[in-house]
């Protein structure tokens, strides 16, 4: 029987054990606090239960939660609110039909007050954009710029990408962060 050792008893090294237990492996997972799931967790706040880490856990990838679920990693959807900006001094919430804040309908925007029309018709032309291979690295925000506008980056891109990863979109790789996505999601609606 083959041994394999996992570093790290997060999500991806409680993945990697049971990928390697499904293949026949004699796994060990080496984790150094004194709980499985990494940065995955759930803590009481103001009488409710919430998800922490770097972003919490989006659970709208079922096979993810099943795999929670096998692991014995309690998980709280986050269905019951819905993510949203401060934008022109007031909390505007991010309208359905976004991924990360990009807009598979940029009216949408527009309509929730979060760009003007100038913004919402520059994102409009996206999809005829050409499509150019991702040759060297680059950051979020100058990508996100460049394919759909300055304006809907502002507006929601750079706030929610930037408090999801704790930093500034024009510091997060785009490689690191969204490459496997892109905008194909964006066009299937």
């Amino acid at each position: 029987m083959t041994s394999l050792a996992v570093i790290g008893g997060g999500i991806t090294g409680l993945a990697a054990a049971r990928q390697g237990v499904s293949l026949g492996c004699d796994v060990t997972v080496f984790e150094a606090s004194d709980r499985w799931g990494g940065c995955i967790d759930t803590t009481p706040l103001a009488g409710h239960d919430i998800d922490v880490g770097p972003d919490a856990f989006l659970c709208r990838e079922a096979s993810a939660v099943a795999l929670c679920d096998e692991l014995g990693l309690t998980l709280t959807s986050p269905a019951a609110s819905s993510a949203g900006v401060l934008r022109h001094g007031m909390l505007r919430q991010i309208p359905r039909g976004t991924l990360l804040g990009i807009p598979g309908d940029p009216m949408v925007l527009r309509k929730a007050g979060m760009v003007g029309w100038a913004g919402a018709l520059r994102a409009s032309i996206e999809p005829w954009l050409p499509l150019r291979p991702l040759r060297a690295d680059t950051d979020i925000a100058s990508f996100v710029k460049h394919r759909i506008g300055a304006s809907v980056f502002n507006a929601t891109v750079g706030p929610l990408v930037g408090s999801i990863h704790a930093g500034r979109a024009d510091d997060l790789s785009v490689r690191a962060v969204i490459f496997r996505r892109g905008f194909a999601l964006l066009r299937r609606g």
